[in-house]
């Protein structure tokens, strides 16, 4: 499997809320690879965006905006303050590790991801002519075969000695609630200052109106279903039976509030959380 429709219909999302970045650009042009993607890619923008907001989540388009921009925030924040290794785990089209490279040439970002997806982002790259930073490390891996501790152990530029953020946006719902929670009883085994964001459904589609159950069913038929949600309120609880503590959570409102004020009073569809160990 290469890169999800999900993570390729983000890719173009956010090229027509008018983000745009050599990469971004890159992905949004060698990346389409199925007829799905084709058909995203070549959408007029005002149809997508309308697309979006009909079967999905009203708001989810500048959403992807203001989440992009908060793990960028939390990153650079956990970097001044000391974490030198960065993994991004299911890192798919995402161009946070490819773009704060070159910023902090002395912090390691490593994405960890299906071998497939992976040779898919860096074909992109090679077909755009970008040469990705020297401290930028694609490891190939399927973590839902193998163990997550076992494969970090497989990172030589990895060490366990020094503290890591760790980033799972818009990974965790596609996985068992189990192996969430394994996951992070073993990062809660880590350096004691290392660090975790991630991103959080609350509730399952089948909960929300029809026609937002029909797009989510139609991409479940591609292999991207939702496993685990967990409310806000029990985030906590949840956390801490892994040993680990929250430190923070952003809601879906008050994330994109600044750049998209007719957001609807439901908070509670997707959500950042940053938690230490």
């Amino acid at each position: 499997m290469t890169a999800s429709l999900t993570a390729y219909n983000i890719v173009i999302t956010l090229q027509n809320q008018g983000e745009t970045s050599p990469y971004l650009n890159a992905f949004a042009r060698f990346g389409a690879d199925n007829i799905g993607k084709k058909i995203i890619r070549w959408l007029p923008a005002s149809w997508q965006l309308k697309i979006m907001a009909m079967f999905f989540v009203p708001g989810m388009s500048a959403h992807f905006v203001a989440r992009k921009k908060l793990v960028r925030e939390q990153a650079e924040k956990a970097i001044a303050g000391g974490i030198e290794q960065v993994v991004v785990v299911g890192a798919g089209f995402d161009t946070l590790a490819l773009t704060l490279s070159a910023y902090y040439p002395d912090c390691r970002f490593i994405e960890m991801d299906l071998p497939s997806t992976q040779q898919q982002k860096q074909k992109a790259l090679q077909l755009a002519g970008i040469t990705q930073q020297k401290n930028v490390i694609f490891h190939p891996c399927d973590l839902s075969r193998s163990n997550f501790l076992e494969e970090l152990k497989k990172i030589p530029s990895l060490s366990n000695q020094q503290p890591v953020l760790f980033i799972f946006e818009g990974v965790l719902m596609y996985v068992p609630e189990a192996a969430v929670a394994e996951t992070f009883r073993q990062i809660a085994t880590l350096h004691k200052d290392t660090l975790v964001l991630f991103g959080a459904m609350a509730q399952h589609d089948s909960e929300c109106s029809f026609l937002q159950r029909v797009l989510p069913w139609l991409v479940n038929t591609v292999g991207e279903v939702i496993y685990w949600v967990c409310p806000s309120a029990q985030m906590p609880e949840f956390l801490a039976k892994s040993g680990l503590v929250l430190r923070e959570q952003w809601k879906y409102k008050a994330l994109q509030k600044s750049t998209d004020p007719k957001t609807p009073e439901e908070d509670e569809n997707y959500f950042l959380v940053a938690i230490e160990t």
